[in-house]
């Protein structure tokens, strides 16, 4: 058994945003999305910037708990693209989860963090930070932040370091080519990582690895398993559209 909570999902309306706001629609929580654009299957959504402080802080009152997914996806610009979103907007969400004493906030960070230290032998723990672009600097400067809240404020506080959720035939063809099997995410595990992020008893800050079966040897999982009850059961390509496989 569990509560059913009021969760602001940001990002909402992009793909991995829709995920997981019908994995925790499914288990009975009330969701409302906050994006840029609408989320067809959402009957409570804020169409809005996240870079607009006073529009998120709006966005999220009277909710118990905080996705935060809004993001730009990928290296880019950082004046241009990445500053607006990944800073400003993290600053907003997080911020106003402080003023609204918001009982956790799960916020989506990447693989990509260690990207440059996939070649070591060793299981990568969440200690280990080695971005190789700006993108994710931007996720690893959110991971600092989520620790510095956590700290000092009395937040509960959770990074997902996202591995490879395949959005489309071009993605899973490039996927292939460069044999990132190992970081794969499968769109029923990305449900279930976040549906247990949002449901788990949890204190202070912690970065967990949302990654699949085939990341095993690759990364170090036991975090989440012990933190939010995560086991990955989708290894590749279980979850993909059949027509996008090469």
């Amino acid at each position: 058994m569990h509560d059913a909570l009021s969760v602001l999902v940001t990002g909402s309306a992009g793909y991995v945003g829709r995920i997981v706001c019908a994995a925790l629609v499914e288990r009975g929580h009330a969701v409302r999305g906050l994006d840029l654009a609408s989320n067809p299957d959402l009957a409570d959504q804020v169409v809005a910037d996240i870079a607009d402080g006073p529009a998120v802080l709006d966005a999220m009152a009277g909710c118990d708990r905080v996705v935060h997914l809004a993001a730009y996806p990928d290296d880019a610009d950082f004046r241009e693209v990445l500053l607006r979103p990944n800073v400003m907007g993290l600053f907003n969400v997080f911020d106003a989860a402080r003023e609204h004493a918001v009982s956790r906030l799960v916020f989506a960070s990447t693989a990509q963090t260690v990207a440059g230290a996939w070649r070591t032998r060793r299981k990568l723990k969440a200690d280990v930070v080695n971005p190789e672009n700006h993108y994710a600097l931007t996720k690893a400067w959110a991971e600092q932040m989520g620790a510095m809240y956590a700290h000092k404020y009395g937040m509960s506080i959770l990074g997902v370091r996202i591995g490879w959720v395949v959005r489309n035939a071009d993605e899973a063809a490039n996927l292939v080519r460069i044999g990132g099997q190992k970081t794969y995410l499968s769109p029923g595990d990305t449900g279930r990582f976040f549906v247990g992020c949002v449901e788990a008893r949890h204190r202070g800050y912690k970065t967990l690895y949302a990654i699949g079966p085939g990341g095993r040897r690759y990364f170090d999982l036991r975090s989440a398993k012990k933190t939010i009850g995560y086991s990955p059961a989708d290894p590749w390509p279980v979850g993909i559209d059949p027509d996008w496989l090469p």
